[in-house]
């Protein structure tokens, strides 16, 4: 006979620590964002050479790299200070 309470009947739960971990490795990739920075500096630095004549192309490769590079330099900073915290 159905009760006439809203309860969703559920499953016990599997004893998994993280709901995640059963479709594999869930970690991180450390290094990926400091990678990917510094890829995407020198590939905007190199973006510079070729056949354009305006040099405001370059401003804003060389403007953008810098902005970039800050935000690198930022993060190696955090890193370092990391344990101090």
């Amino acid at each position: 006979m159905a009760s006439s309470s809203r309860e969703v009947a559920r499953r016990p739960e599997e004893d998994v620590p993280d709901p995640d971990s059963k479709w594999g490795w869930n970690g991180t990739f450390p290094n990926g964002g400091l990678a990917a920075g510094i890829f995407c500096i020198i590939a905007l630095l190199a973006m510079t050479i070729g056949n354009h004549t305006g040099r405001i192309e370059d401003l804003y490769l060389v403007g953008t790299a810098a902005i970039l590079a800050v935000g690198v330099l930022i993060s190696i900073r955090n890193r370092r200070n990391a344990w101090r915290r």
